[in-house]
């Protein structure tokens, strides 16, 4: 696969209703409506919410994960320019190869605090390292 074929390529936006285990859930639900005795559907309905609180809760942080994956931005050497990046939630990769630099640039937020260092760290291609003044 070529380097124009991955820039090109579009990652599919996940859905959490798209997830096997949430249909899973729907339909033990549905069945224990249309199936069971009147008198013991409180009963099967009860005993059915923690596994479906567990299937829906691993459902949720797979969703999560493949939404944060699909938020991933490549451009790698577009347009023969030189420059490879790779973005990734909070953090992003740049190399240079016209200029022979690699930079770093990590982004940190909490709820209490948020804090952003640009070229947080530079790598020349003789191995010399530059901090930046602001994370050092």
């Amino acid at each position: 696969m070529g380097i124009a074929a991955l820039n090109s390529q579009k990652v599919r936006k996940p859905s959490f209703f798209l997830s096997v285990r949430f249909w899973i859930v729907v339909l033990v639900i549905v069945w224990i409506l249309t199936d069971s005795n009147p008198k013991d559907t409180a009963g099967f309905l009860f005993m059915w919410t923690l596994p479906a609180f567990f299937l829906l809760l691993t459902a949720y942080v797979s969703y999560t994960h493949k939404r944060a994956n699909a938020s991933t931005i490549d451009l790698l050497n577009v347009n023969n320019n030189g420059l490879w990046s790779h973005e990734f939630q909070s953090s992003k990769m740049t190399i240079d190869t016209n200029r022979e630099l690699l930079d770093l640039t990590l982004y940190i937020q909490t709820s209490f605090l948020s804090y952003g260092c640009d070229n947080f760290l530079r790598i020349y291609s003789r191995g010399e390292r530059y901090p930046s003044a602001l994370c050092g």
